[in-house]
């Protein structure tokens, strides 16, 4: 085997690595990043103290905390059915405020109450401050939504009380796309458990789970290139110069 092919080789094995990795391991797509707020209604966009990208979409009532978007392009959230999970952070200013009575829905009607999936955004999923939080389906309390044409999402909560918060980064992915930070994951658990049947999970209450599968899929992957490598190139230059 010529240098040249073996250099195919090598760089063969290079882009099927660097497509695994792009695939599994940045898993999570984005479906609003909340950077400029475009479409939503209820509240606007801020620049500090956010978790992702440039902006979060901030709202302050007495009465009631809302979000909503109708979407033009419907989405294809199907991959929920099998095991993938929604993705938000949430700021909660005054998390004693919080009536419990709220919830996140997605329809495919255009519009809330109508074809509808959602979860009760119950007062014990939250804390004070930022809320790691993740929705899979089996948690849904309604579950009517065409989820191959999503184009509606809404957020609410009432408040007992003046009281603010931020919503950032909607995404889809699975579990392990989401990192939960040492931080959150060292938080007080007993005000941040799931708040029961149809509520989603707060990730601050679990313990730091173990790396991303995928990244035992990756390491095998550049162990093999390497020893490719070894193998089809280095060794054979060796015996070449001997």
């Amino acid at each position: 085997m010529n240098f040249i092919k073996r250099l195919v080789i090598i760089f063969s094995a290079v882009i099927l690595m660097l497509s695994f990795l792009s695939v599994s391991v940045f898993g999570k797509v984005v479906i609003d990043s909340m950077d400029t707020g475009e479409d939503w209604y209820g509240g606007r966009v801020v620049n500090g103290s956010i978790m992702e990208g440039d902006g979060a979409y901030y709202c302050s009532s007495d009465e009631l905390l809302l979000a909503q978007r109708v979407f033009t392009t419907p989405m294809d959230l199907s991959a929920l059915e099998s095991g993938h999970v929604l993705h938000v952070w949430i700021f909660i200013e005054n998390a004693d405020l919080l009536s419990g009575n709220g919830q996140f829905e997605i329809t495919s009607s255009g519009q809330c109450d109508v074809e509808e999936t959602s979860w009760m955004l119950t007062k014990n999923l939250f804390k004070t401050g930022w809320n790691d939080l993740t929705f899979s389906l089996n948690q849904a309390g309604e579950m009517s939504a065409d989820l191959t044409r999503i184009n509606f999402i809404r957020f609410y909560q009432f408040v007992e009380g003046t009281n603010s918060w931020m919503i950032d980064e909607i995404s889809i992915g699975e579990r392990g796309d989401f990192v939960i930070s040492e931080e959150n994951a060292n938080e007080d658990s007993d005000d941040n458990n799931s708040g029961g049947s149809g509520a989603g999970s707060n990730n601050s209450s679990v313990e730091l789970g173990p790396i991303n599968k995928y990244m035992y899929y990756v390491i095998i992957a550049i162990s093999a290139l390497f020893i490719g490598a070894v193998y089809i190139i280095i060794l054979p230059l060796k015996k070449t110069q001997a």
